[in-house]
């Protein structure tokens, strides 16, 4: 395993200068009817101040949750675009068998997930367009809350939320994913994805215009670039609503596709990032890029593969050797390896356990215990 993620962090380096990046078009306008169209939302488009883009690939039952969590949102002046990705299961027939007039259904080949987004936004009718993976959850005042946000201040065109964990049942791990930066730009962005993953955003269908839609190209990490696009190209400032309104849920597949995409996805989008963010070079790319291997290397550590760990965090330091004193997190998966090597292997993830349970108190003292899909109905 640990030679395979040297392998790919091998081949993700010789990409490193691979053809520029495709241009992306720009928002085409609505179709009015469409093959792929299995069922169209009857509320009138007049009616809308939100479409929800769902983007579904095998994942069954978790759809239905998904698309569940948004149509009990507090705010219900929204309409839920669920997009099946060429499924090969039945994640087609469970969202099928929902009964809502706000929930339009369509399916295509299987595309990748960017290409399962903008096939959403090309059918969303609202000035406002959010997005929630076809496995995770928004939980009830999301919406409200983040719209209140874009009401108030025109000039904000995304808002974004802090997002809880969820383990493969449901259930809150404890976990939050949390911004520091509350306004964050283009620079704060290619260092770090602030706005944290695909399911938190809702964006003004103007800033699509403006920026283009997901790049379809990218097999990892199209979130992250089109946020930081938008953060160039658009004329609207992106705002952090500080709280946990988002349900990110780890899977086990989840964790492999990141594994084997992510190193692979990764230095090539950042490497994009130098024909339109200003002032960025390549050695921002190589900072950028070895924190996100040191990144990876913890989840790889917490899920108990402590090998592909080490190797992940020694290309993470290869690539820029100054994060091991500039960088507090890899400094502390160094102890942790270190420790590793001394603690039998049964117990080499007993000092990391005990730092997730203590920052999972201190995230409930800050923000509370966010409720999970199963409380999450709303009247």
């Amino acid at each position: 395993m640990a030679r395979a993620a040297k392998r790919r962090i091998g081949a993700a380096r010789g990409a490193a200068g691979a053809a520029p990046p495709p241009r992306v078009p720009a928002l085409p306008p609505r179709p009015v009817s469409e093959a792929g169209v299995v069922r169209q939302a009857a509320i009138a488009a007049d009616a809308l101040r939100l479409s929800v883009v769902v983007p579904c690939y095998d994942v069954g039952a978790l759809a239905v949750e998904a698309v569940r969590s948004l149509l009990r949102q507090t705010m219900p002046a929204l309409e839920v675009i669920a997009v099946d990705d060429g499924s090969r299961d039945d994640t087609l027939a469970r969202v099928l068998q929902l009964d809502d007039a706000r929930l339009t259904v369509v399916t295509q080949v299987n595309r990748g997930l960017a290409a399962a987004r903008n096939t959403g936004i090309r059918h969303a009718r609202a000035p406002l367009i959010g997005f929630c993976d076809g496995d995770d959850v928004w939980f009830p005042d999301k919406a409200a809350a983040q719209l209140a946000v874009m009401d108030a201040d025109p000039a904000v065109g995304l808002t974004f939320s802090h997002s809880a964990y969820l383990d493969e049942a449901g259930a809150p791990t404890g976990q939050l994913l949390m911004s520091r930066c509350r306004q964050p730009t283009a620079r704060d962005l290619v260092r770090r994805n602030h706005v944290g993953n695909g399911s938190t955003a809702i964006v003004r269908r103007a800033a699509f215009a403006a920026a283009g839609l997901f790049d379809e190209s990218l097999a990892s990490c199209e979130d992250a670039e089109m946020w930081t696009r938008l953060a160039v190209r658009a004329p609207y400032a992106l705002r952090l609503v500080p709280a946990p309104l988002t349900g990110y849920r780890v899977r086990a597949t989840s964790q492999m596709h990141t594994f084997d995409t992510y190193i692979a996805g990764s230095r090539t989008y950042l490497e994009r990032y130098r024909s339109y963010v200003p002032g960025y070079t390549r050695r921002d790319a190589d900072q950028t890029y070895a924190r996100h291997l040191r990144v990876l290397s913890r989840k790889a550590f917490s899920s108990g593969e402590i090998e592909l760990s080490r190797a992940i965090l020694l290309a993470a330091l290869r690539q820029a050797p100054s994060i091991a004193v500039r960088d507090l997190r890899a400094a502390a998966m160094l102890g942790l390896h270190a420790l590793a090597l001394v603690l039998p292997r049964r117990a080499r993830t007993a000092p990391y356990q005990a730092g997730r349970r203590l920052l999972r108190g201190a995230y409930a003292r800050l923000v509370g215990t966010p409720p999970g899909p199963e409380t999450a109905e709303h009247g």
